[in-house]
């Protein structure tokens, strides 16, 4: 008996249209956490995955890494201030016990954008415009949702 008994298996698949999502854009945006886990990073390295949905969907899902175990002394003091401000504000007085714990939480995300160069698996350089948080609110905050106002990014 197969798993998959009664489903009709397709030989032509049309590719469904769908809508491309715009990043959200600068200033602060409300967030839930659909997705949290820690996992080795494919240089071996654990770090925490969050991927937060934007503005109930209406904008693109924006990932997140926090490489709290760095070898790096600053990188590891940069992310563990971020995950800690990620904690406070989703409402908790201390890490949570799991990291699953996270998903469902909301929030608001004070965003900007900077633009970078890079280099791709392939070594070609890439110009692109990456989705940067500057703070982390909790849904309570005093900023209000419409308001475009941030603070300044964090120096790295």
């Amino acid at each position: 008996m197969s798993d998959f008994d009664g489903v009709e298996w397709l030989e032509n698949i049309t590719k469904p249209i769908t809508e491309r999502k715009e990043i959200a854009p600068k200033g602060v945006n409300t967030a839930r956490i659909i997705t949290a886990e820690k996992y080795k990073s494919e240089a071996g390295n654990w770090t925490v995955r969050v991927v937060f949905e934007m503005n109930n969907g209406d904008n693109r899902d924006h990932v997140e890494f926090y490489n709290l175990w760095a070898t790096n002394p600053d990188s590891k003091r940069i992310s563990n201030e971020m995950f800690t401000a990620l904690s406070k504000a989703c409402g908790f007085k201390q890490f949570p016990q799991n990291v699953h714990e996270l998903v469902n939480k909301t929030l608001e995300l004070g965003i900007y954008h900077k633009d970078e160069s890079w280099t791709n698996r392939e070594g070609e350089q890439v110009n692109s415009t990456k989705t940067k948080i500057g703070e982390y609110l909790s849904p309570l905050s005093s900023t209000s949702p419409g308001s475009n106002e941030t603070k300044s990014p964090p120096r790295l």
